[in-house]
């Protein structure tokens, strides 16, 4: 054995990241990240937490309003409502910068209305006493089409139009004060005024984020880690302990996790250099996505014993669901060519209903300017696609558009996107020719592309407890967008954070109860 160490985590992207900066300020805790050259950096270009609806099919105990206080504890979100939102987390939100170019001169819709219609307010369940006070939301705008209209039983009035000015009490919107503010928003979409903070449904713009505690990029991060914001306040970081815990990171290719007798009891991996290393934990906890951490456990003969048997492994527990559930969300592209320039901005998201029967958001919009800025594109995909794939260790299946529901709601957004943008620019991409329900399904067939959404490989309940331990298995837990069983409503890194940091206490209260 190369080393001990009380906690190996296998990976080092955002959870992995985040886990370890929490594990840095554990008393005497030695911690190796093992961070694959692939892993990404500190940057989270789109951090939203998705609609509260859609963690309705979480297991019970793993609902929005329960992860609610890992996502407050992970973040740290200035100017935001503090019942929603964190404060001195170690993920920094801030609004996207609103214009990486000068002045342009302003591009309107011919027929723009005077003024967005009034704020309204969707209440939390009764049983969350703790969120008494009401949630900014848009209200439905009148010339809005019905599909895309906000439940009227989730609203309630409110006051302040986006439109009304600053004060340094109230600073100024990024959504009222955007660099291409009549694009930023169509009339046919209501705005929010937090739409990344998981309760409200409309329109507004993406939030940026960055993990403090590594440089950016795995290489730079191996070695020892020895950043202040890692030991947490008051500590420093150690080699042999101490006051606060110890982090090393390597560059490292995993190659299987020790198991003996149903306990994993350490990794087997090979270094940058070439060298196969073997490390002793007495935990280990799966960082490395949904693809990454269901084809290691099946490497390491944790899965279906029928289909290891037929890759040659040796069975070690016999789980089934291991690697199925892929859950991924199809894109559909859209480009509309603008008669003036427009600044290259952060981009734009919205989360829509479909039909007026859902129970909430199905139809995630997300448009951008074009860098050249003669244009923009918009991406139409499912919220909550319903489609599932499978990870086998020689290969990947996302199983796009397996399930027709998926299909019919893109098609959706295809119309309700030319509707809402039409009068901004001419589309060029399908192009108004494609038009019938035919042509825009073989359109979205045949252009289709992954989100970067992967999750749901070690699903909550049929893989996993609630402590995050693989049934069947000890010494080991999963940290990562694997465990979740359906996709939030909105890009993955923020839930990753609240998994992250569940875990994390999680790893921490079993040494204090040992």
């Amino acid at each position: 054995m190369r080393g001990n160490y009380d906690v190996v985590i296998v990976g080092a992207g955002t959870a992995g990241r985040l886990l370890a900066t929490r594990l840095a300020g554990e008393p005497g805790l030695r911690v190796l990240l093992l961070a694959r050259s692939h892993d990404a950096g500190d940057t989270l270009p789109f951090f939203a937490r998705g609609h509260r609806t859609s963690y309705s099919g979480w297991p019970s105990g793993w609902g929005f309003f329960d992860l609610l206080p890992y996502f407050k504890r992970s973040e740290d979100a200035p100017g935001r409502d503090l019942v929603t939102r964190g404060r001195g987390g170690p993920v920094s939100v801030s609004p996207p910068s609103e214009s990486t170019a000068g002045p342009v001169p302003p591009f309107a819709p011919a027929h723009a209305p005077p003024s967005w219609p009034p704020f309204a307010v969707p209440f939390p369940p009764a049983a969350s006493p703790s969120f008494s006070s009401a949630v900014p939301h848009r209200s439905a705008n009148p010339n809005l089409p019905p599909s895309a209209r906000p439940s009227p039983a989730s609203s309630a009035p409110h006051s302040s139009p986006p439109s009304a000015q600053p004060s340094s009490e109230n600073p100024p919107s990024p959504l009222s004060f955007a660099p291409f503010a009549p694009l930023s928003i169509p009339v046919f979409f209501p705005r929010a005024s937090d739409l990344g903070g998981g309760l409200e449904e409309g329109a507004g713009m993406v939030d940026h984020a960055v993990l403090a505690g590594f440089s950016d990029g795995p290489e730079k991060a191996a070695g020892v880690v020895d950043h202040a914001a890692l030991a947490g306040p008051g500590g420093e970081m150690a080699e042999g302990g101490g006051m606060a815990g110890s982090v090393t990171s390597v560059i490292a290719d995993v190659d299987r996790l020790v198991i003996s007798g149903g306990r994993v009891i350490g990794v087997s991996y090979r270094s940058a250099e070439g060298r196969l290393e073997t490390a002793s934990a007495g935990e280990v906890v799966l960082a490395a996505g949904a693809v990454g951490s269901a084809r290691l456990l099946l490497a390491s003969g944790v899965g279906p014993a029928d289909d290891l048997r037929a890759y040659g492994i040796d069975v070690a527990v016999d789980l089934p669901g291991v690697g199925a559930n892929l859950q991924d969300r199809p894109v559909a592209t859209m480009l509309f060519e603008s008669a003036r320039p427009l600044a290259v901005s952060s981009p734009f998201f919205a989360l829509l209903r479909s039909r007026d029967d859902l129970p909430g958001p199905d139809l995630r919009l997300v448009w951008s300017v074009t860098p050249d800025g003669h244009g923009w594109t918009v991406e139409i995909t499912p919220a909550q696609p319903w489609s599932r794939g499978i990870v086998r260790l020689d290969a990947v299946d996302p199983g796009f558009y397996a399930d027709d529901r998926d299909l019919d709601t893109v098609v959706a957004g295809l119309r309700l996107a030319r509707t809402a943008f039409d009068s901004l620019g001419s589309e060029s991409v399908p192009g108004p020719a494609i038009d019938d329900e035919t042509q825009l399904r073989a359109y979205a067939l045949r252009t289709v592309r992954p989100a970067g959404d992967a999750a749901g490989t070690l699903a909550l309940g049929p893989v996993v407890d609630d402590d995050l331990r693989p049934h069947g298995v000890e010494g080991l837990r999963v940290a990562d967008a694997s465990v979740m069983p359906s996709l939030p409503s909105a890009d993955i890194a923020a839930t990753v954070c609240a998994i992250a940091e569940r875990a994390a206490e999680l790893v921490c209260g079993r040494r204090h109860t040992e």
